[in-house]
């Protein structure tokens, strides 16, 4: 007996906003980071396809760098200062982001009725440096 199809699965409510976290390293791939790089590069085309399949739900991506939070507190801290500080060399910004920078941008993407389907980078220049 064959499968009985159902209907595709929707999210609810139609509208409103879906915001996905991604990384940099889709766009600035490190040779350490192949498989990063590819789940990050994934995870934006999912989104963009997303948009498409869901609207009028609104779906983005927030893509942050390098940010000092507690993911790095298991580091030594010699070498986590090191990398802090050799961030804050290369960004453009000059600095390494904060969890709050990144809680800026997914605010911005949910709040605006007129973004879908992009991912906003918010890795202080890092993609470009």
């Amino acid at each position: 007996m064959g499968r009985v199809p159902h209907p595709p699965v929707r999210p609810r409510p139609a509208s409103g906003s879906l915001t996905l976290l991604a990384g940099y390293l889709s766009q600035r791939p490190g040779r350490a980071s192949a498989l990063q790089s590819a789940i990050n590069a994934a995870l934006e085309a999912l989104v963009r396809g997303l948009a498409l399949e869901y609207a009028p739900l609104r779906v983005n991506a927030v893509s942050p760098g390098l940010l000092r939070t507690p993911l790095w507190e298991g580091m030594d801290v010699t070498a986590r200062e090191r990398m802090y500080e050799a961030a804050t060399q290369r960004l453009p910004v000059g600095r390494v982001g904060e969890a709050a920078d990144v809680a800026q941008a997914v605010l911005f993407v949910t709040g605006n009725a007129y973004a879908t389907g992009t991912t906003v980078y918010v890795d202080g220049g890092g993609t470009i440096a």
